[in-house]
C-alpha cells in the first residue's frame, strides 16, 4: 500500500474520532446542564419551601401574637393590668359611684375599710337633695376622698364596690417614673451648685462680690426649694392612691305604691298644695306689681290733681 493510500484510509478514522469526541463532549455538557438545572430546581424548591415554612411560621407567630394581645386585653381586672408597672412610679386614681339604700352605714364601712388598709379619709361632703311627689323627702349623697397605699389600691376598689351596687367606675394610671428621675437629678444638681456658690462666698473678700454671691445663693435656694416641693408631691402621689367615692340611694328607694297616694286624704293634700301654690303665686305677683304701683302713684297723683285744678279754673273763667 502506498503512502497516499494509507493517508487516505486514515482520514475517515480521524473524522470518526473527532465526531465521537464532539458527541461525547455534547452529551457531557447536556448531562451537566441537566444536573445543574435539577440542582437549581431543587434549591429553588428548597428555598421556596423554607420561605413558605417561614411565612407559615411567621403567620403562626402573628396569629399567636394577635391571640395573645386579644387575650391580654379581654376580661382583665385592674390588678392584672398593673402587673407590668411593678417597680415603677405610678399615680393611680379612681372615681367610684355606689348605690345603696343605707348611705350612712356604707359610709361607716368605707371609713373602716380604708383604716384597715392603712389609708386616710382626706375629705367628706354630704348633700341632701329635696324631692317632691311620691319620692322621699330627703335623699342624702355622700362624697368621700380616700387615700390608700398604692399597693392596696386594687383591694380598696374591690372592697368599696361591694358596699352596694356599683354604678360607675373609672380608673386612671399615670407612669411618672421619668419625671421622678428627672426631678431627683435636678434636685441633686441644684444642691451641688448651691454648695459651690456657698464655697465661693466663703472665699470672697470684697463687698461687691459678697452681695452678688448672696443674690445668686437666694435664687439657687428658691429653685432648690421648688424642686424639693415637686419631689415631695410626686412621692406622696405615688405612695398613696386617691379614690373618690360617691354613695347615694337608688332612684326608686323609698317610693310609695300608687294606691297609697290615692283617695280622699290624698285629694285633700293635693288640693291644699294647689291652694298654697296659688296663694304663693298671687303674693309673688303682688310683690312684683307693688313697686310699679307706688312709682305710678307718686308720678300720676300730682298730675291728676293739677289737671283737676286747671279744669276748675277754666270752668270758673267761662262762667
Amino acid at each position: 500500500m502506498t503512502a497516499r493510500d494509507s493517508s487516505a484510509s486514515l482520514r475517515p478514522r480521524r473524522t470518526l474520532t473527532a465526531l465521537a469526541a464532539t458527541l461525547a463532549l455534547a452529551l457531557a455538557g447536556g448531562l451537566g446542564a441537566c444536573s445543574a438545572g435539577g440542582e437549581s430546581t431543587q434549591g429553588s424548591d428548597a428555598s421556596g419551601s423554607s420561605a413558605a415554612s417561614g411565612r407559615d411560621a411567621g403567620s403562626g407567630a402573628d396569629t399567636g401574637a394577635d391571640t395573645g394581645a386579644k387575650a391580654s386585653t379581654r376580661g382583665l381586672t385592674p390588678a392584672l393590668q398593673t402587673s407590668a408597672l411593678t417597680g415603677r412610679d405610678v399615680i393611680r386614681t379612681a372615681d367610684l359611684t355606689v348605690l345603696t339604700a343605707d348611705v350612712d352605714g356604707a359610709r361607716t364601712r368605707a371609713r373602716a375599710l380604708v383604716a384597715d388598709l392603712g389609708g386616710v379619709v382626706a375629705s367628706e361632703t354630704t348633700s341632701v337633695a329635696r324631692r317632691r311627689g311620691d319620692a322621699p323627702a330627703a335623699t342624702p349623697t355622700v362624697r368621700l376622698a380616700l387615700q390608700v397605699p398604692t399597693e392596696s389600691f386594687d383591694d380598696a376598689v374591690g372592697a368599696l364596690s361591694d358596699l352596694g351596687v356599683e354604678r360607675e367606675l373609672s380608673i386612671r394610671q399615670e407612669d411618672v417614673t421619668a419625671e421622678v428621675a428627672d426631678v431627683d437629678s435636678r434636685v441633686q444638681s441644684a444642691r451641688t451648685a448651691l454648695d459651690r456658690v456657698r464655697t465661693l462666698l466663703g472665699r470672697a473678700n470684697k463687698l461687691g462680690a459678697v452681695m452678688q454671691l448672696e443674690g445668686v445663693i437666694a435664687d439657687r435656694q428658691a429653685d432648690l426649694e421648688a424642686l424639693q416641693a415637686r419631689q415631695r408631691a410626686l412621692a406622696d402621689q405615688t405612695e398613696l392612691a386617691t379614690l373618690r367615692l360617691e354613695l347615694r340611694q337608688p332612684a326608686t328607694a323609698g317610693r310609695q305604691p300608687v294606691d297609697d297616694v290615692r283617695g280622699f286624704t290624698a285629694g285633700i293634700a293635693a288640693g291644699w298644695d294647689g291652694l298654697r301654690e296659688v296663694l304663693v303665686a298671687a303674693s309673688t305677683a303682688a310683690g312684683v306689681v307693688l313697686p310699679f304701683a307706688l312709682v305710678g302713684a307718686v308720678v300720676l297723683l300730682p298730675l291728676m290733681m293739677w289737671r283737676r285744678r286747671r279744669g276748675g279754673l277754666v270752668t270758673s273763667s267761662t262762667t
